[in-house]
């Protein structure tokens, strides 16, 4: 939405979650936002709202729901319907334009009009494309490690990664713990209070994560949208696959980038497997080796803005 809004496009968020709990950059990234009750058609028709173009980021909604948004666009005048999708299990034959990210991909049985695949579409923000590192750790001899598991971190999978890194070395660790919303903060404060130093930080902005990505020497992170974000910015890291949405990037990440993955299981984060796979990450940073991301890039926005722009 940054991107379009550069274009000069006005744009507007519909949702029926919180707008308050959005960043102060996510919220500046449109020019209104609508609640609703309900995140369908039918809610927006009521509204009326209207838009050249509707665009729809979610994972689990079925084709039905895109069949009705083909309804509701075809009654705007020359209106179009584009929807991002990871998982490929749906035939999004509704829609104008199809974007999927997924890291590798070349082609897919898509039924939409158009489609755009692969990492060079993927839609990194803003805040990213001039990063400024942090003045920390104030000891230079500590290696910062961000984690950022991503969500609510439902399974506790922060308190595994931590517990990791402290058998990896904590007398040179210094972590740098995401927290996405604060809920488990004061919880995980005691663990990180071991290392000799920590930062733990809540509701980030996209410069403020920037900074910290380009700061750390790796990472540990879901393997989400959030490994594009490591990718563009040339930092490593141990991927978490520990939700099935993540399992396709997951296998990626390892096949495409060669860094390591995790998986949960039903009992959380296998200990000797996290200290492997940071010991494997931290080698190759000590032997120099370069990490190659593939077409990862800052100008994902702008191709698949310029794509929407023609439909």
């Amino acid at each position: 939405m940054q991107e379009a809004g550069r274009m000069g496009w006005r744009t507007e968020l519909w949702t029926s979650s919180d707008a308050r709990l959005m960043t102060e950059s996510q919220r500046d990234a449109f020019d209104a936002l609508e609640q609703v009750d309900r995140y369908d058609f039918d809610a927006f028709a009521a509204r009326a709202l209207s838009a050249d173009v509707v665009f729809v980021d979610e994972m689990y909604l079925p084709d039905t729901f895109y069949e009705a948004g083909r309804d509701f666009t075809d009654a705007l005048p020359g209106a179009k319907l584009v929807a991002m999708d990871d998982m490929r299990q749906r035939s999004m034959g509704a829609v104008d334009l199809v974007i999927n990210t997924e890291l590798g991909l070349r082609s897919a049985a898509y039924e939409a009009s158009e489609s755009l695949l692969g990492e060079r579409y993927c839609l990194i923000r803003e805040g990213f494309g001039n990063p400024i590192k942090k003045d920390w750790p104030e000891n230079r001899g500590l290696i910062p490690v961000l984690v950022m598991v991503g969500g609510t971190d439902p399974f506790g999978c922060s308190s595994d990664v931590l517990e990791a890194l402290r058998t990896m070395g904590d007398s040179s660790i210094a972590p740098v713990l995401i927290c996405g919303d604060g809920k488990q903060a004061e919880a995980l404060r005691f663990e990180l209070s071991q290392f000799p130093e920590y930062r733990l930080e809540v509701g980030l902005d996209d410069s403020g994560m920037a900074g910290w990505i380009a700061t750390c020497s790796m990472g540990v992170i879901g393997c989400s949208s959030s490994m594009y974000e490591f990718a563009a910015l040339g930092t490593p890291f141990v991927g978490l696959s520990v939700a099935d949405n993540q399992e396709i990037s997951a296998r990626k990440i390892e096949s495409e980038w060669k860094l390591p993955v995790i998986r949960r299981s039903g009992e959380g984060l296998s200990q000797e497997a996290l200290v492997s796979a940071l010991r494997q990450v931290a080698a190759s940073l000590d032997e120099g080796k370069s990490f190659a991301f593939g077409n990862v890039d800052l100008l994902g926005a702008r191709r698949a803005m310029n794509a929407i722009a023609v439909l």
